[in-house]
């Protein structure tokens, strides 16, 4: 995205570079095979360490064609065209040693799991048998429950059968984790429903407060000079513009300003960067790199305003600012109230966020199983010059017991002036 929207500050960037990389291949049993003097990649590892990462795409081959997709819409793409049987002994033990040595390397969460080699997690909790079975189901069912169960961290997620196995809608049940957060979200959604049953307005004032309410960060352009323009494009992007507008028009009422973020679900980072840079003057994107132990610190100033200036007009610094978290607030919509906590300039009404530190990345086995998991980028705030990332959430500095108790604006803009 071209970044006029945004205006890089050297002086609070910086990175540190990680170590260089090497994949022992023959630690999991992978073998190159030399022709004509040059030596040949498999397909899935070469998917696996550059498309995967760097694309969020991954490559299906089903023996007649490669389909380059994000895995959920193989179904319509003609991938389960392909004739379903039997795994070759040869693809099973490639496909277990790939599929190894890509969890190792690339889950970003394999440290907080207490995972040292997922080789050894599959002999623990005996998954490496049907990891190794010809029928392709079997193998299939391992990534499963492996996903549900075993990592179960919301952003891993299944995504489609091997063609090997063929097409199926049938779907386990979700791991406990993910099943608590589901009941967290109806909880949320009903209640909301309940005080706003013809939908909640993206911006309401009640009397000196504003609430700016949406559920994803979304970003709809692939030029922010759009923006500039008399039909920008609906996102996240807009919402804060005209929301800047309302508050900083000439006799403004305004004195309170609150993100409700109690049913955001995550994102664009670019577009949690400008809602935070839009609070606290700057926002900041803090990245571990769990594959190679780089970090990154990269902040900017952002134009709200869009006079094409990067400066106090375009924030509310000059007002009390909240932000209602839930423990739906996930990913992006946990990235944000994270970087306010950090900052000690915002408010937290509600309870603690529901984590998710890492970006999502696409993911498949040697055989054709689609999954995401979390990648290993790992969304962080820097604190005292140390990275520490988000996934544990941010606690509220005031508890809201209720979910109904987000939604009732009148008696919350109440509280509020209370605390002040």
């Amino acid at each position: 995205m071209n970044t006029t929207l945004f205006q890089k500050n050297t002086d609070f960037s910086f990175d540190r570079y990680g170590d260089g990389l090497v994949l022992n291949l023959a630690d999991y049993g992978i073998e190159l095979i030399e022709q004509d003097g040059q030596y040949l990649v498999p397909m899935q590892t070469l998917v696996d360490f550059t498309m995967g990462v760097s694309s969020g795409l991954g490559a299906f081959f089903n023996g007649q064609r490669i389909f380059i997709s994000m895995g959920n819409d193989l179904k319509e793409s003609g991938y389960y065209d392909a004739p379903t049987g039997a795994r070759s002994a040869a693809l099973c033990k490639y496909g277990y040693g790939e599929l190894c040595m890509m969890l190792d390397h690339l889950y970003g969460l394999k440290e907080t799991h207490d995972i040292d080699r997922f080789d050894n997690l599959f002999d623990q909790i005996g998954f490496d048998e049907s990891l190794m079975d010809t029928n392709p189901a079997n193998p299939d069912l391992a990534i499963y429950h492996l996903i549900n169960y075993y990592l179960d961290d919301i952003h891993s997620e299944f995504t489609a059968w091997s063609y090997l196995t063929g097409d199926s809608d049938f779907r386990l049940p979700v791991g406990p984790s993910e099943r608590a957060w589901d009941e967290q979200v109806w909880k949320y959604v009903e209640a909301r429903e309940a005080a706003f049953p013809e939908g909640v307005p993206f911006y309401q004032e009640v009397g000196n407060t504003a609430y700016i309410t949406f559920d994803s960060f979304d970003l709809a352009a692939n030029d922010s000079d759009d923006y500039y323009q008399d039909d920008m494009p609906v996102d996240t992007f807009w919402m804060i513009i005209k929301a800047h507008e309302r508050i900083a028009r000439e006799d403004s009422p305004i004195e309170n300003v609150v993100i409700d973020l109690s049913n955001n679900t995550g994102g664009a980072m670019v577009a949690a960067v400008y809602v935070i840079s839009w609070f606290l003057g700057e926002g900041s994107m803090s990245i571990k790199d769990t594959l190679t132990g780089a970090m990154s610190t990269t902040t900017y100033r952002c134009d709200v305003n869009l006079d094409r200036e990067y400066d106090a007009r375009d924030t509310v610094q000059d007002k009390n600012l909240f932000c209602l978290i839930s423990p739906v607030s996930f990913s992006c919509g946990n990235l944000v109230p994270s970087a306010f906590k950090a900052s000690n300039r915002v408010t937290l009404l509600g309870r603690t966020s529901g984590g998710g530190s890492c970006s999502v990345m696409r993911a498949s086995s040697a055989w054709g199983t689609a999954f995401s998991l979390s990648g290993p980028y790992r969304m962080s705030f820097v604190k005292n010059g140390s990275f520490y990332d988000i996934d544990r959430g941010a606690e509220p500095d005031f508890t809201l017991t209720s979910p109904g108790k987000y939604y009732d604006r009148e008696a919350l803009t109440a509280y509020i002036n209370a605390l002040y």
